[in-house]
């Protein structure tokens, strides 16, 4: 498993460094690229990777090009074994987010901003995770499924649920 990850980091570095170069005029990316994504690699371990791809996020908010940056679904699926743990599901439901983010705002552009707000909120439930938010982040993917369908993909499924969020039976 490790060198999965070391390769998916030296991919990504080396991509990093293909944007400073692309915008060496633009001090902001040479900023985020610096002081944010680099270090965040550098430090990368399988249980960061939601966290990783969240930083991308927020960095594609304000500049498309680290969209594709983002790893996919796929790529989560290899670089982490141990699939029943919490990092595993936040990170595989973070790029599926970042995946849906994508395929909306081209499919609804007329309404990119409220897909932003939807996606800003879910990511940021997603980044905070923890076994006892999980209702949380349930109810606003509910909510999100309302208004466009495609979001019931972030939904997980019971088997998922018990699977990662084992609880305990009542005596």
């Amino acid at each position: 498993m490790a060198l999965k990850l070391y390769k998916f980091k030296a991919e990504q570095l080396s991509r990093l460094i293909t944007i400073k170069q692309q915008f060496a005029d633009n001090t902001r990316i040479q900023e985020i690229v610096d002081l944010h994504l680099i270090p965040k690699l550098q430090h990368l371990r399988v249980m960061d990777i939601a966290d990783y791809v969240f930083s991308l996020y927020l960095a594609s908010r304000e500049f498309k090009v680290f969209e594709e940056l983002i790893p996919s679904e796929e790529t989560v699926d290899q670089l982490i074994e141990n699939k029943s743990k919490l990092y595993y599901f936040k990170a595989k439901y973070m790029c599926r987010l970042m995946r849906l983010r994508k395929e909306l705002k081209a499919k609804y552009p007329e309404k990119a901003e409220r897909i932003e707000e939807i996606v800003f909120d879910l990511a940021t439930r997603l980044h905070v995770l923890r076994k006892d938010w999980l209702t949380m982040y349930l109810f606003s993917a509910t909510l999100a499924c309302k208004e466009f369908s495609e979001f019931c993909a972030l939904v997980p499924s019971d088997d998922e649920v018990k699977k990662i969020f084992v609880v305990p039976k009542e005596e």
